[in-house]
C-alpha cells in the first residue's frame, strides 16, 4: 500500500476538506474544533475504530505534538462525550457530499468513460426516531469500488425518488450507470440522458412487465440479428459459472410498441452453473436495455458492466458490515448513523486508493504504523 497515491498536501489534503463542514454548536462553551472532532474520528477509523469510545481511545493516546497538528485546543483530545456530540450533530448530507468529492477528486476527478452502480443499503443495527432501519442509497465507482455518494432514504421504494438527487452532483458525462429493475425508470432514463449526458444500463424485470415481454420476444425472434456477443466462465465456490450475452438493436419498430426512451440497445444475460464436475447444471437468463450504442458498449462491455454491478455486495456492502461491523454497530441517535457510515466508506476509499484491495490488512496498516500514516494521510 502507498498512501503517497492520496493528495496528502496543500489545497487537496483532506484536513482541508474537513475544515469547511460546518460545526453544529453554538460557539459558546466549544473546547475542541469541529476540524479536530472530524479529523481524528477518520484517523481512528482508518485504524480500525469502530465505536465512540474506540475513537476516543484512540485520541487520547496521541501525542502533545500530534493533537497540535489535528487542530486540538490545550493539546487534550475530544473526550467520547464530546465525539458522540458532534457527530450526532453534524449535518450528514452535507458531510457526506463533501467527502465523497474529495474521494472522487482523489480517484481522478473525473468519472468520464467509467462505471458507476446505482445499490441501497439498511444500516441494521441502527434506528431513526420512529423506529425504523436507517435505509442509504450509494453512488459507487466500479472500477475503483469506492461511493462518491449517498442519500439517505425513508424506505426502499424511495430509492425510486432519490435516485436524481443522489447523481445530481456530480460530472457523469459520458458514463454507463447501472442500477437495479427498481429503476427502470422513465423518469431516470430522462435524468441521466437528457440532463447528465450519461448511459443507463437497467435491469427489466417484472416492474415494466410489458418491456419485459416484448424484449423476451425479440430475443426469441430468430429473424432479429444478434449484433454483438461474449461469454465470460469462472470456476469458484465449488461451482463453474458461465454467462453468455448476446444484444440486439432496439429498432424503430420496436420503440413504436413501448414508450420507454433512450434504448439503443437490448441485451440478454444468460447464467448456467454446474458443479466442478460439470454436472446438475441450473440456469437463469436477465434481460437488460442500455442506451449506449454498440460502438461505446458491445456485448463484452455490457456484461462486465453488469458483473461490476453485482459486485457491488461484495466489494461495499460486505465489507462494510464484516469487516468494519456496520451492521453490528449499535450507534443509533440523530445523525451519527449516517456520519459512521461515511466515515466507513471513507475509510475503504483511502485503503482502496492507495493499492490495498484487502481492507482487514489495509485497517492493520494504519492501526501498527504508531499514527504516523494516519496522520499523514489527512493531511497534517
Amino acid at each position: 500500500m502507498d498512501i503517497r497515491k492520496l493528495p496528502m498536501d496543500g489545497k487537496r489534503g483532506l484536513i482541508q476538506t474537513l475544515k469547511t463542514v460546518d460545526d453544529p454548536r453554538r460557539r459558546q462553551g466549544r473546547v475542541h474544533t469541529n476540524t479536530s472532532v472530524l479529523a481524528i474520528s477518520t484517523c481512528a477509523m482508518l485504524s480500525g475504530a469502530r465505536s465512540f469510545r474506540a475513537i476516543a481511545e484512540w485520541g487520547s493516546n496521541l501525542k502533545p505534538h500530534e493533537l497540535r497538528r489535528l487542530r486540538c485546543r490545550k493539546e487534550t483530545s475530544p473526550s467520547e462525550s464530546t465525539i458522540q456530540r458532534v457527530l450526532r450533530a453534524t449535518n450528514a448530507q452535507e458531510f457526506d457530499d463533501k467527502i465523497g468529492s474529495w474521494l472522487l477528486n482523489a480517484s481522478g476527478g473525473s468519472t468520464s468513460g467509467k462505471g458507476i452502480a446505482v445499490d441501497g443499503k439498511v444500516l441494521k443495527g441502527s434506528y431513526g426516531a420512529d423506529g425504523k432501519q436507517i435505509q442509504l442509497l450509494s453512488a459507487l465507482l466500479h472500477e475503483e469500488k469506492i461511493v462518491i455518494s449517498q442519500r439517505k432514504i425513508e424506505t426502499k421504494n424511495n430509492e425510486i425518488t432519490e435516485f436524481n438527487n443522489l447523481l445530481k452532483n456530480i460530472d457523469i458525462e459520458g458514463l454507463l450507470v447501472t442500477a437495479d429493475a427498481l429503476h427502470c425508470q422513465i423518469n431516470h432514463a430522462d435524468f441521466l440522458v437528457n440532463k447528465k449526458k450519461a448511459n443507463f444500463i437497467f435491469n427489466v424485470k417484472e416492474n415494466q412487465p410489458t418491456l419485459e415481454k416484448l424484449i423476451e420476444a425479440t430475443f426469441a425472434d430468430d429473424d432479429r440479428k444478434i449484433t454483438s456477443e461474449s461469454t465470460l466462465t469462472s470456476k469458484a465456490h465449488g461451482r463453474i459459472d458461465t454467462r453468455e450475452c448476446v444484444t440486439k438493436n432496439w429498432t424503430f419498430d420496436l420503440a413504436n410498441q413501448h414508450a420507454f426512451p433512450f434504448i439503443s440497445q437490448i441485451c440478454r444475460i444468460k447464467r448456467t452453473w454446474t458443479d466442478l464436475s460439470g454436472n446438475n447444471p441450473k440456469g437463469e437468463s436477465r434481460y437488460f436495455i442500455t442506451s449506449a450504442p454498440i460502438n461505446i458498449a458491445p456485448a463484452e462491455t455490457l456484461l462486465l458492466a453488469v458483473l461490476d454491478h453485482w459486485s457491488i455486495e461484495n466489494s461495499s456492502h460486505y465489507v462494510r458490515d464484516e469487516t468494519l461491523g456496520e451492521d453490528r454497530s449499535r450507534i443509533r441517535k440523530a445523525n451519527s448513523p449516517f456520519v459512521m457510515a461515511t466515515l466507513r466508506n471513507l475509510s475503504i476509499g483511502i485503503i482502496r486508493l492507495a493499492g490495498e484491495t484487502n481492507i482487514a490488512s489495509g485497517l492493520r496498516h494504519f492501526a501498527w504504523s504508531h499514527k504516523t500514516n494516519s496522520l499523514r494521510v489527512i493531511g497534517v
